[in-house]
């Protein structure tokens, strides 16, 4: 599906966002009309030069809650600069980062939805959400513990990360994903990341449960915008979010679980 070619006044996006996790939770938050979409790419950086590419939606004002998409001339993904697509970027990434957090609340993202809305009447809105995606807002005391987890092993960084590139883009062509990752981790090439250090320590039960608590709220936000904005809303995702499928965790390419996001449209 061409995205920019659907109908819809403001379009809410929810980083790395599973179908079937919101196909669980939305009733609690939303009514409408859900189906289930393919997204063409696995990562946000790969969804915005397909989806986007290089041409110049003038109708459209782009809430940014992903340094990805930026005003700025930043080109976080080789040849996307968001500044040459969108009639205006808000910098939401920016000036609503928490760094307690380490992320950006989904009540500033709507905050600065709603302000757009009566600054730009005339424009269509994409509100893109950092949550689902991790940090983990109700992680509560396991933050500063994991931060000391995943500060070691810095040494040999540099050959590391070459290593774990070239891995990465060469290896999974040849023995797939599941195998690819499991050659990594023997060989310790394996990013400590988030997902996968809380599901180390905690199991992963604790790291479902933190992703979907990440998803209730910014449902509960995006629940806020529908009540207070007029017009016709879409929410949807860039891409998914391995949560330990096939001893995978993030969004590692190749995976189908990533491609399967929600297209869901508000009932008005």
């Amino acid at each position: 599906m061409d995205i920019m070619e659907e109908e819809w006044d403001i379009l809410v996006i929810v980083d790395a966002c599973r179908y079937d996790y919101f196909e669980k939770v939305y009733r609690d938050y939303l009514e409408g009309t859900l189906r289930k979409v393919t997204s063409p790419a696995t990562r946000t950086s790969d969804w915005l030069r397909s989806v986007f590419g290089n041409e110049k939606f003038e109708d459209v004002v782009y809430i940014s809650g992903n340094p990805y998409i930026n005003s700025q001339g930043i080109e976080l993904a080789d040849g996307f600069n968001a500044k040459n697509n969108f009639y205006k970027v808000i910098d939401v990434w920016d000036y609503g980062w928490n760094d307690d957090l380490k992320t950006v609340p989904p009540e500033k993202i709507s905050k600065a939805t709603r302000m757009a809305r009566a600054k730009y009447p005339n424009k269509r809105l994409i509100s893109h959400f950092m949550q689902p995606h991790h940090p983990y807002l109700s992680i509560g005391p396991v933050q500063k513990e994991m931060a000391n987890i995943m500060s070691r092993g810095k040494e040999n960084k540099k050959t590391t990360n070459k290593l774990r590139n070239f891995l990465g883009k060469y290896m999974e062509k040849i023995f797939g994903l599941k195998k690819t990752y499991k050659l990594r981790k023997a060989l310790g090439l394996t990013q400590k990341r988030e997902l996968e250090t809380i599901a180390r320590k905690y199991g992963n039960k604790k790291l479902e449960k933190l992703y979907e608590k990440n998803l209730r709220k910014a449902l509960e936000k995006v629940s806020d915008l529908v009540e207070r904005m007029p017009g016709k809303m879409v929410v949807t995702s860039d891409h998914g979010e391995l949560l330990g499928e096939d001893g995978c965790y993030g969004h590692l390419s190749g995976h189908e679980v990533l491609k399967e996001v929600p297209w869901f449209e508000v009932k008005t």
